[in-house]
């Protein structure tokens, strides 16, 4: 059995131009009371204000990529998906939140049935 907090999550947020709501959802992505994850900004050929907001936060957990032109949104989930490196990744709305104890929780879920997903 992993030790919890090995497992490594990614929390992908795939985003295009609305960079008042990606601010709100990158503080409850980096909110989680767990060490072992990364949050990949995907960001669908936004203007600048979308790398600013990313920027602003100043935090090693966040890594940033940016489309070299606008995708359609499949594509833009799946081009967010790809810069994932996590053992498990979630992917989460620019508009939406995730609890403080969700990787925690679903650490604890993985390592106690032993579930391939």
């Amino acid at each position: 059995m992993i030790p919890l907090n090995n497992l490594f999550f990614s929390i992908v947020i795939p985003t295009c131009d609305r960079p008042h709501l990606l601010k709100s959802t990158l503080k409850a992505a980096l909110s989680v009371d767990y060490d072992n994850y990364e949050v990949v900004v995907s960001d669908n050929y936004s203007t600048p204000e979308t790398y600013e907001v990313v920027k602003s936060l100043e935090n090693h957990k966040v890594r940033y990529f940016r489309a070299s032109h606008r995708l359609n949104m499949a594509d833009n989930w799946q081009f967010a998906y790809q810069q994932a490196k996590g053992d498990y990744i979630i992917i989460l709305g620019d508009d939406d939140g995730i609890t403080k104890a969700a990787l925690k929780r679903a650490s604890q879920i993985i390592q106690r049935t032993n579930v391939e997903l």
